[in-house]
């Protein structure tokens, strides 16, 4: 399938379709894939120094983008994950279970 999603930040730019892709926005180069997903991610963002993806297999993932290595993976909703927002000290996750969650 064609990107779904697209986050920017710190000169690097990060695609979302089955693959998530990390390019260098200096010459748009392809620098990585992030590993530790199956399918494709529905939305990504960027809090700090953390990769966020949501996911159909109801999944937050989060990875480093010092390493590009995935850290962890959040538990919570029970359907796919379709949307993220952050702020200072929140991450905020909506789902097809049509809840909203504030993760701390």
């Amino acid at each position: 399938g064609g990107v779904c999603t697209l986050v920017a930040s710190d000169g690097w730019l990060i695609s979302g379709s089955v693959d998530i892709l990390v390019w260098n926005l200096k010459d748009l180069s392809e620098h990585c894939a992030l590993a530790g997903h199956n399918g494709g991610v529905n939305e990504l963002a960027v809090c700090g120094k953390k990769v966020l993806g949501a996911f159909d297999d109801k999944l937050i993932r989060v990875w480093s983008s010092d390493t590009w290595q995935l850290e962890r993976s959040i538990d919570g909703h029970v359907g796919a994950v379709y949307a993220l927002a952050v702020d200072s000290s929140k991450l905020y996750t909506a789902s097809y279970d049509r809840c909203i969650r504030a993760w701390y």
